[in-house]
Formats: structure tokens, C-alpha cells, sequence
């Protein structure tokens, strides 16, 4: 397979994929490798020129859900060397809305509503996109010939790998409507 400058994607099968599970979480755990090349492709031809170094990236997710149903801490580790950009994209419903602050978003569904916050040792820029063109992003599809803008959060910084953003995820659902009359 060829490669351009810049191309990424898993390039190789998943792998160190598991389950736990304690008497108050169920965790998820699962790995991919990614390669990235550092140099310029073939003059004229688009293709990796197999001259250039190819940068390996390990992506391992973890993902805890507390069985209280109120919380998922989702822990994303990033293996290497060098400085990257590394971004992490949250895609909500069509129906959300979606606001950013400093290490933290807010989304707003019409039965509930999550709080995120964000922690790692760089400095993290948290933005909204939502029907963008160039580049594409914020958009939904439900099916085939089916595209409606919504929410997208972008998590990014550039930092020296290894690198771990801790993303916590607090759910709130109101209860029932009190009964009338009571």
C-alpha cells in the first residue's frame, strides 16, 4: 500500500483488547498503531518514497464506566517519541447543544445533559465546530444520502509523547415530573 506524506490510519490489526469489571465499574480497554511518515512523497507520483522515516504512534483507550450511571472516565494514552498534535473528536447528536470553556464542555440534550472535563499535562484548546465545510467537520448521518450539521468537539494540543488525556464524562437526567396534586 502506498502512503502519502502526512497519511494516517490504522495500519495495522487492533490488538490488547480486554474487559474488568470491580463491583462498582466495567472497564474497557482496547489499542490501535498508527503510522505516520515525516517526509515528502515521490515528486509527481503521490507516493510514499520510502525514504522517509515512518513515525509509529500506540493510541490505547481505556474506557471505565461507574455503575452508578452517573460518570465514564475514558483515558487516552498516546505512545511514541517527539512532539505531536494530537486531537480527540467528541461527535453528538444532530438534537445537542454544545458549548466549550477552559478544560471543560458542556452538551445539552432535551432529556439530559453531560458535563466533560479534560486533564492532561499540556494545554488543552477545546472548540465547537458544527456544519463546517472546509475542513469538513460537524456533521451527522443517520444513513446513506443523509448529512445534518451537528455538534462536534475538537480536544487538541501539541505536546512530547507519551502523552494521557483523561476525559470525564458526568451525566445528569432529570427524574420524573412530580405528580399533580400530592
Amino acid at each position: 500500500r502506498s502512503r502519502d506524506a502526512g497519511q494516517s490510519g490504522p495500519n495495522r490489526a487492533p490488538g490488547d483488547y480486554g474487559w474488568s469489571e470491580t463491583a462498582s465499574t466495567l472497564s474497557a480497554r482496547g489499542a490501535y498503531t498508527f503510522g505516520f511518515t515525516s517526509g515528502e512523497t515521490a515528486p509527481g507520483s503521490g507516493v510514499w518514497d520510502g525514504r522517509s522515516e515512518i513515525v509509529e504512534v500506540i493510541h490505547r483507550r481505556e474506557v471505565v464506566f461507574h455503575k452508578s450511571g452517573k460518570l465514564v472516565e475514558i483515558m487516552d494514552t498516546f505512545e511514541g517519541t517527539g512532539r505531536h498534535r494530537v486531537e480527540l473528536h467528541w461527535q453528538c447528536d444532530p438534537q445537542a447543544g454544545a458549548s466549550a470553556g477552559i478544560n471543560a464542555a458542556s452538551v445539552v440534550m432535551p432529556h439530559s445533559r453531560m458535563r466533560m472535563s479534560f486533564d492532561a499535562p499540556s494545554a488543552l484548546e477545546i472548540t465547537v465546530h458544527r456544519g463546517e465545510k472546509e475542513p469538513l467537520r460537524g456533521w451527522f448521518s443517520e444513513g446513506y444520502g443523509k448529512l445534518e450539521a451537528a455538534p462536534m468537539l475538537r480536544v487538541s494540543t501539541e505536546a512530547e509523547l507519551p502523552l494521557r488525556i483523561v476525559t470525564r464524562l458526568e451525566i445528569e437526567r432529570p427524574g420524573p415530573p412530580a405528580a399533580a396534586g400530592r
